[in-house]
């Protein structure tokens, strides 16, 4: 007979979760300095909670919204259902077809076969909205069901937050299109928004129905086969660029010519600013970014250090700015020009050698010794 842990192990194994995790591209993971509760803040069901081993999921509270990968700027979560490149082709698909994008919740059904369909809104980021304008899309419909009624209802304003920055990028580089958002369409009560997580009936109903391959699937939660290893994230290197940021930076060069973007105008991305007055070359910035964006480059022999900044690559998660014990950078606007750079030019932040009169980097043996006064060597 099985315990309740198993019967527990098993319905997580049924249940795909809505995102896998890639704890290495967690900014608590980089530094424990970090902050960020993006995710945990946005779940409406409290699925997720942070700590310094990265994310953790709680896969039968977890409802599919996708709102925690939308939001997390690392790429840390990465939504399966669907997944982005399934979600990208729905969007050219439809692009292609129509020149207008209809994009509706799952309460919403009774709209078309042609319309892209996803368990929450909250899925989106304006990177897939303006993937749309670069496929040929003229306009972009969102279609919201009863919002009221539903467990996800609070992500209206995330959604909305979304539809902001799209719309501010289409406007600010003078792109053709519309977003329309906030429609929300009436459904049969049918429809109704599934429960939250899986309830028990819900559970030996998957069985009833599942057959075969469910009975695999328990067969491996009660007796796992021996070496099985668990599959892994498309991305395993720490400091590699977000697919998000990619699809960016890659729809915003289809839609504006280089050379083209308006000069001065408010910038609505960020990227690490530095006080070479306050900076002291430690270069742990470079080593703990998450994106690769900061980079740092040292020559022993002449105690030459450089730090550079890749700014169209910043994601913005501000884990340098937490991390910078000397408050030696800041996040401040990229001018516009500079992000729509084809070859990703690195800007210098600092350049300075060890005769300077402020040194380059204070190790950690000197601060020992300074603060307890006597010799400390590294083992």
């Amino acid at each position: 007979m099985p315990s309740i842990g198993q019967i527990i192990g098993l319905a997580e194994a049924l249940r795909t979760p809505a995102v896998a995790i890639c704890a290495k591209h967690c900014t608590h993971r980089h530094h424990q300095a970090s902050t960020c509760s993006r995710c945990v803040q946005v779940c409406p069901t409290h699925a997720i909670s942070v700590s310094a081993d990265g994310p953790q999921l709680d896969a039968l509270g977890c409802i599919d919204c996708g709102a925690c990968a939308s939001v997390c700027p690392t790429g840390a979560l990465e939504p399966l259902k669907p997944t982005d490149p399934a979600l990208l082709q729905m969007i050219a698909t439809s692009a292609a077809c129509t020149n207008r994008v209809t994009i509706a919740c799952a309460q919403v059904s009774s709209l078309g076969s042609d319309i892209v369909t996803l368990h929450c809104l909250a899925r989106l980021d304006r990177s897939l909205l303006l993937f749309a304008f670069a496929r040929g899309a003229v306009s972009v419909r969102l279609c919201a069901g009863a919002c009221d009624d539903c467990v996800k209802g609070h992500l209206v304003a995330q959604v909305s937050s979304v539809v902001a920055d799209a719309r501010r990028v289409l406007e600010l580089f003078a792109v053709p299109g519309r977003i329309d958002f906030g429609e929300a369409l009436e459904i049969p009560e049918s429809e109704a928004t599934p429960p939250v997580g899986l309830t028990r009936r819900g559970l030996f109903e998957i069985l009833r129905k599942g057959g075969r391959d469910y009975a695999a699937k328990a067969v491996t939660v009660f007796l796992p086969e021996p070496g099985a290893k668990q599959e892994k994230s498309r991305r395993e290197n720490p400091g590699q660029v977000p697919l998000k940021r990619e699809l960016l930076l890659a729809s915003l060069r289809a839609l504006v010519p280089e050379g083209s973007a308006p000069p001065g105008a408010r910038s609505p991305f960020m990227a690490p600013q530095l006080d070479r007055t306050r900076c002291n070359g430690c270069a742990m910035c470079g080593r703990i970014c998450p994106s690769g964006a900061l980079g740092i480059e040292e020559d022993g022999d002449g105690g030459l250090l450089r730090i550079t900044c890749q700014e169209g690559t910043c994601v913005e998660c501000g884990l340098c700015v937490e991390m910078c014990e000397r408050k030696a950078l800041s996040l401040a606007p990229v001018p516009t020009e500079r992000i729509l750079v084809r070859d990703l030019s690195t800007r210098m932040l600092i350049e300075r050698r060890q005769h300077e009169a402020e040194p380059l980097y204070v190790s950690l043996e000197d601060k020992m010794n300074k603060l307890l006064g006597v010799a400390v060597h590294r083992i």
